[in-house]
């Protein structure tokens, strides 16, 4: 669970800030000494597969079809085939929106 932790080898207490308590890298940020969540594998990493020079953030386009959906009702209207097709979308955007989501940056995660 994330809050503070006592890590061996610091004195101070640790903010750990992943959600599933993963023991990741420990910073210090503003004399705060926090730990990021674990790495995790390359293909949960968004950009893995471009090249060093091209990985930088940027938003993630919504596919066209469940952008022109505004509300639930409109949602709960389409056919079971549509919202079958984009459940694993939505789930996997709203686990992003809990815990985080990684994307490498000039070849670092």
């Amino acid at each position: 669970m994330a809050g503070l932790k006592e890590i061996k080898g610091y004195d101070d207490f640790v903010v750990n800030i992943c959600v599933d308590d993963t023991e990741g890298e420990v910073m210090l940020l503003a004399d705060i000494l926090i730990q990021l969540p674990k790495v995790p594998e390359d293909s949960e990493i968004l950009f893995n597969d471009l090249p060093k020079e091209k990985q930088h953030w940027r938003r993630q386009e919504m596919p066209g079809d469940l952008a022109r959906i505004r509300s639930m009702d409109e949602w709960s209207e389409q056919p079971k085939e549509f919202r079958s097709r984009y459940t694993t979308y939505i789930e996997r955007e709203f686990k992003r929106r809990r815990e985080g989501v990684w994307f490498y940056n000039n070849g670092a995660p």
